[in-house]
């Protein structure tokens, strides 16, 4: 088996505002991936060029510690949150003008194994046969309140918050990982989307199908906008 792997963003102002993304390849033919989104006061926006600085610190400590496993990801992490501190200094360092901060998912693909860690409004699907095999919780208040047994007032009265992300300090709440053994045709689809309008399972199954790696991406990206997303990345991989 061999993985594969594509990805996009969803962006009003491209490159100013939303999320953003990467893939590499590894000298073993495996795929390193990531979605981040980085604000410099909030969640409300995505602003394009923290989040870009995150994923830069982020996969280049990954690729040059060469440890596509994520064991290395703490360090990478630190790395980034470090550049999130340069960057809020070079603003004068006022925490109310500037409070920079991100929201991220990184994935490792090889032919057997899915490895993803994930802090903030990020969740990781794995598809298998046309269904959804296993699937992230994302770090919102929605998700938590879901967890505890309900929605009370409805969904619609959820304010879009994330209860943990990365700040200049470090990681603001633990990053949770998982592993999942991948078998020929399973896709693994990467979700960063505001913490108020998350794609629903079924129209997510629903629009990536069985077909080609490329129409997949463009449907997924068209399921996020359908949704009302404007800032959200997505990533999809999979194995053939």
């Amino acid at each position: 088996m061999r993985p594969w792997g594509l990805g996009a963003s969803v962006g009003e102002e491209p490159g100013v505002q939303g999320a953003q993304h990467a893939l590499r390849w590894l000298p073993d033919g495996s795929a390193l991936a990531a979605v981040v989104n980085g604000s410099e006061t909030g969640w409300d926006i995505g602003c394009a060029r923290v989040s870009r600085l995150v994923l830069e610190a982020l996969l280049g400590s990954l690729v040059r510690q060469r440890d596509p496993a994520l064991e290395g990801l703490d360090r990478a992490l630190q790395g980034a949150a470090r550049a999130l501190a340069a960057y809020q200094s070079s603003a004068g360092g006022d925490d109310e003008l500037c409070a920079p901060g991100a929201t991220l998912l990184i994935a490792h693909v090889s032919a057997r194994h899915a490895q993803l860690a994930w802090l903030g409004a990020a969740r990781a699907v794995l598809l298998r046969g046309g269904i959804v095999a296993a699937e992230t919780r994302p770090h919102t208040l929605r998700a938590l309140l879901e967890a505890q047994g309900g929605l009370p007032g409805g969904p619609v009265n959820i304010p879009a918050v994330c209860v943990r992300h990365l700040g200049p300090q470090g990681p603001e709440g633990a990053v949770e990982r998982v592993c999942w053994a991948l078998e020929p045709g399973d896709r693994v689809a990467l979700l960063l989307e505001g913490p108020e309008r998350p794609v629903g399972t079924e129209l997510l199954v629903r629009r990536l199908g069985r077909g080609a790696a490329g129409p997949g991406v463009a449907a997924l990206l068209e399921a996020m906008r359908a949704g009302g997303e404007r800032w959200g990345g997505a990533v999809l991989l999979g194995v053939s």
